[in-house]
């Protein structure tokens, strides 16, 4: 894990050392292998006391580059690596033109490199490719497959997007629309328009009007009351009521404006929360949102598919509609003259033989491109029919019968990894520490059978067959002087 440009310089430092590269007539340092350099990076977020990760993915790749044995003089390993690579290149663009034609189905597990490349060339991402080419005239061919190569790569149409689960989506909507909210809410308790607020204003001015009748300690009077007062009793006295009344009515009136204030307040802070806790339910997701999902995406893909056949057939259709519709006007077409006539045949004359000459020459370049590949498919078949043979003849020269049913029985080839497995691996232990304990006596020692050789067959020589006659063993001569 790289936390620093520095780790991540370094740690591509090391790959760029394990990078193989070997000498060949072509290249002082022709790279014998594919490299490929991913970067995963995590982004780590908290979203309400919970992480949230974003991962980002980045693939920088590095294609080893094709070869003819004609011309870069590849043998022995360097002939297997070369092969090996010509064959990845070419599953790759098998695989880049399958996606080019929109199939069904793309075989990525043809190879190693392929399966790898999978989510960069098809999935949800962009590409980029870059080809080098050679403008020397002598290898026009390679520069030539090389272009197609690349404009095949460029007919990739991919749309990325953002990988987020549609719920997840809807629960981030949901929990920005309830921050929303308890913020309003928030700032209506702080504005004091909520009903712990108007209560306390309620309360306050009870106790004040409770604290005025008790300060004059007389009852509460109307206005014909107060004019009585004035015409019977003290002036002072009646002033002194008609004050505590005018009092007494604004603050019913302040009351009144407050308990507005607070049904107002009431009603709006039940319909927010009523919203509220209806988005909270909604948040908690099930598996049926989930099927509803992946049956909305399944219905989309199939739509797209769908889509695309009709946007071939409507663009096959436009082709054939306009190749008719120009049969139709040459025959409508009217000349002045026969010179004119047959000057205008011999231009469409001409036309036909341009685009038969072009055509010619696309068949030209795709012959010798499949010639090229088919050479290098023979050359690797016989490599690969040479090395089966050495190793069926050293399988029958030197393990029993009976041992190779055992293996045959304990060994099994795994299409998915494309690799043999052992059936019963404690056991093949358990047999070869068996056979280190086995000391088999020979003529001249136990040495002699490692430096045994093999009498009429040269096991080193490309044409190589499998031998028909029994063979027989030659002891080598004694390489020590024996003490007198």
């Amino acid at each position: 894990m790289c936390s620093t440009e520095a780790d991540l310089q370094k740690v591509m430092d090391d790959g760029y050392g394990n990078r193989s590269v070997a000498a060949t007539k072509m290249n002082a340092t022709s790279s014998r292998s594919h490299n490929i350099f991913m970067v995963r990076l995590e982004q780590c977020e908290v979203v309400n006391g919970k992480d949230s990760i974003r991962v980002g993915i980045l693939n920088l790749v590095d294609l080893a580059g094709s070869e003819r044995q004609s011309k870069t003089g590849a043998e022995g390993d360097r002939l297997k690596e070369a092969a090996a690579i010509n064959l990845s290149l070419s599953n790759l663009g098998i695989v880049i033109q399958k996606l080019v034609d929109q199939a069904t189905h793309v075989p990525y597990r043809d190879s190693i490199l392929t399966r790898l490349l999978q989510n960069s060339l098809g999935g949800n991402s962009k590409t980029l490719m870059m080809a080098a080419i050679n403008p020397a005239s002598t290898n026009y061919e390679e520069t030539m497959s090389t272009l197609r190569y690349a404009d095949q790569a460029k007919k990739i149409k991919n749309k990325p997007k953002v990988n987020e689960d549609p719920k997840d989506a809807q629960i981030r909507e949901m929990r920005d629309r309830i921050k929303a909210l308890e913020a309003q809410l928030q700032s209506a308790m702080a504005s004091g328009t909520i009903s712990e607020a108007n209560m306390a204003a309620v309360k306050q001015v009870m106790a004040g009007i409770k604290n005025m009748g008790q300060e004059s300690n007389e009852p509460q009077v109307n206005v014909e009351e107060i004019e009585e007062i004035e015409e019977v009793e003290d002036p002072e006295e009646a002033e002194k009521l008609r004050q505590i009344n005018e009092q007494k009515q604004s603050l019913a009136e302040q009351l009144k404006q407050k308990d507005e204030q607070a049904n107002a307040a009431k009603v709006a802070i039940e319909e927010m929360k009523a919203q509220l806790a209806q988005l909270k339910g909604a948040v908690v997701t099930g598996k049926e949102l989930e099927d509803s999902n992946r049956e909305k995406e399944r219905l989309l893909r199939e739509t797209r598919v769908k889509l695309a056949e009709r946007q071939e057939k409507e663009m096959m259709l436009k082709r054939e509609l306009q190749k008719r519709e120009e049969e139709i006007a040459e025959k409508n077409k009217t000349y002045s003259s026969v010179k004119e006539e047959v000057q205008a045949l011999k231009d469409q004359i001409q036309k036909q033989k341009e685009k038969i000459q072009a055509v010619s020459q696309d068949i030209e370049m795709v012959r010798q491109e499949n010639q090229r590949q088919l050479s290098d498919l023979d050359a690797q078949y016989d490599l690969t029919n040479r090395s089966l043979l050495l190793k069926q003849f050293m399988i029958e020269t030197f393990i029993p019968p009976f041992e190779q049913a055992k293996l045959e029985r304990w060994i099994h080839f795994d299409d998915q990894n494309n690799c043999f497995t052992i059936m019963n691996p404690q056991r093949i232990k358990t047999m070869l520490s068996d056979a280190r304990d086995i000391r088999v006596q020979f003529p001249r020692g136990n040495n002699a059978a490692e430096i045994v050789q093999v009498k009429g067959v040269d096991v080193t020589n490309n044409s190589f067959t499998k031998p028909q006659k029994k063979l027989q063993m030659e002891m080598p001569e004694q390489q020590t002087v024996r003490g007198k």
